[in-house]
């Protein structure tokens, strides 16, 4: 459970890291039925002629929906993707024309054959922060653009030393094997003491598994000191297993070096906190999303679902907006058609209850003494 929970807080752990207080502020256009901007206008098309000699085909006509950044960051590029198809049923050109703050900075022209469908992606670059208009055809949106990735609003943001942290995660999962499909799940909670400055913490976790009806119960204790993780787990039938292995636990993988997440982060500020949420819609998206975060990673870890099963990934952070303190972290995807399962669902919370408390952390003789490294054969 603690492999699956980490791997999988790899999204959210990057995110946390750097995240950055991007406004969404209005602008005007036209939302489709997904609240997507609509490109609504016929677009500039040249006809290609009858396909296949019909006279009956209609022309050429396109459909546009337009994904606007929800901010940027000065001196990075921009993305405004356009997703075209062609409803018509002859072969036609769509011409897409980027605007930015009412200068044309963006071209870009497709032939698409009646009932074809494409993405076109206009760039542009901002090199002054602040707000920003961005139109492509009839649709508009107004973006914030910042001087770094990992700004964080008008937080004054108060020093954290410790942190006591009541963490939660839900497994539910189909797996076939010899022709048969049999459900697993797990329900884990923990309480982790976290000490930032010492780069220390202490987790204590316990796990509920149930397969073929029948339900586990284990125990596991870590403790991080030193860029090392020891374990002491203690099954149903009190047999102990210890482990160590090395920790990224407190590396600072500074990843919003990649904007990839802008594209799908939106904010929904109230008086008393900051909320941030990352969400894709499909497995493309959450395909993207989850590929930029490993590629910025020197050594990622390929355990738990991989980036091409993923049918969808959300990420939601909040902050006390007084203080700038994580009060929240939640992290939901959900997976179909994997290499070893045909569904996978898994939902992980974390609940900041206590800061600046005392918090010593020291690995227990017995642990140090008998934890084997984790790929250790022997």
């Amino acid at each position: 459970m603690r492999k699956t929970a980490l791997s999988v807080l790899l999204v959210a752990m990057v995110v946390l890291s750097g995240c950055s207080a991007l406004e969404n502020t209005g602008g005007s256009q036209t939302p489709s039925a997904t609240g997507t901007p609509v490109e609504t206008a016929t677009p500039t098309q040249t006809d290609m002629g009858m396909a296949n000699g019909s006279e009956t085909e209609t022309p050429a006509q396109f459909d546009a929906s337009v994904r606007y950044p929800n901010g940027g960051v000065a001196g990075n590029e921009s993305i405004v993707r356009i997703d075209v198809e062609n409803t018509g049923g002859q072969q036609g050109q769509y011409n897409a024309t980027l605007t930015a703050d009412g200068e044309q900075v963006a071209t870009e022209s497709v032939t698409l054959d009646g009932g074809a469908s494409t993405t076109v992606s206009l760039t542009h670059t901002f090199e002054t922060t602040g707000q920003h208009d961005l139109s492509t055809g009839t649709s508009s949106r107004t973006i914030q653009v910042y001087d770094s990735a990992r700004n964080f609003t008008d937080a004054a943001m108060e020093r954290v030393e410790t942190a006591r942290i009541e963490e939660s995660n839900t497994v539910d999962a189909a797996v076939s094997a010899n022709e048969t499909t049999f459900n697993i799940t797990a329900e884990g909670s923990a309480t982790i003491r976290k000490n930032y400055a010492a780069e220390t913490q202490y987790r204590n976790v316990t796990t509920r598994t149930t397969l073929f009806g029948q339900t586990s119960v284990e125990r596991t204790e870590e403790w991080t000191v030193d860029g090392t993780v020891f374990s002491r787990t203690i099954g149903d039938d009190g047999e102990r297993d210890y482990t160590r292995e090395p920790s990224d636990e407190f590396e600072d993988d500074n990843p919003l070096e990649n904007d990839t997440v802008l594209d799908y982060l939106s904010t929904e500020h109230t008086d008393d906190e900051y909320v941030f949420i990352v969400e894709t819609e499909n497995s493309a998206e959450s395909t993207e999303l989850l590929r930029s975060f490993r590629e910025s990673d020197d050594e990622s870890d390929n355990s738990g679902p991989s980036a091409e099963s993923i049918d969808e990934l959300y990420f939601e952070l909040r902050y006390d907006r007084q203080t700038g303190r994580s009060t929240t972290e939640l992290i939901r995807f959900n997976a179909r058609s994997g290499e070893d399962y045909d569904s996978f669902e898994f939902t992980s919370r974390r609940e900041y209850v206590a800061f600046n408390e005392t918090v010593s952390v020291e690995v227990p003789g017995e642990v140090r003494d008998r934890a084997t490294p984790v790929n250790d054969s022997g």
